[in-house]
């Protein structure tokens, strides 16, 4: 999974969470009428946990995800002697003579040779590549109309003098699933391809 991937499951999971916590506060709280509910302060909190909860995840996904390839990293030079004392007994078994070197038969002991795995997780782990580009701007040009949508939404009830509560809580929604939806159609395109 590419640094971009990770990323855009976090961002895909803080919002709904973030949101759907707020729902919950706002609901819990109201008041009759509803628009009457205090709904300002839960409103800027969530906002204000789902981006320090965004950063802060993303950083321990990344954490997580980095001392996972170390550890495997770690392991592959432990693991490669062994596999490939094995199949130096069972290519000695098989005959001797034959000509083909021990254990290099085997993909991953050929790549550990060769050093191939090493220097694509070096080069991999944090670079953003044209793929994550195009993938992004995918999901940007298809979701657009979202937010497009929530914003007319709310200039309409802004001209209809609706409650400053229903106006609030359309904008945010909009944001909440332009960015769900963005995030949704990135992981199809990252895991279907284009």
């Amino acid at each position: 999974m590419s640094y971009e991937e990770r990323g855009t499951w976090v961002y895909l999971i803080v919002p709904v969470v973030a949101y759907a916590a707020y729902v919950v506060v706002v609901l819990s709280r109201a008041t009759d009428p509803i628009t009457a509910t205090a709904y300002q302060a839960p409103l800027l909190w969530s906002i204000g946990i789902s981006i320090a909860a965004s950063i802060l995840l993303r950083i321990i996904v990344e954490f997580g995800t980095g001392v996972a390839r170390s550890v495997h990293e770690a392991e592959r030079p432990e693991r490669s002697p062994r596999v490939a004392g094995s199949e130096a007994g069972a290519g000695a078994g098989a005959g001797a003579g034959s000509g083909a070197e021990p254990g290099l038969g085997d993909p991953q002991l050929a790549e550990a040779a060769s050093g191939g795995p090493t220097r694509r997780a070096a080069a991999e782990p944090y670079r953003v590549d044209d793929r994550d580009r195009e993938i992004d701007r995918i999901a940007t040009v298809r979701t657009f109309l979202v937010l497009v949508a929530g914003a007319l939404a709310a200039l309409g009830m802004a001209l209809a003098e609706w409650p400053h509560f229903w106006i609030a809580n359309v904008i945010y929604l909009a944001f909440v699933l332009q960015a769900v939806s963005s995030a949704a159609v990135k992981l199809v395109v990252y895991r279907r391809g284009f």
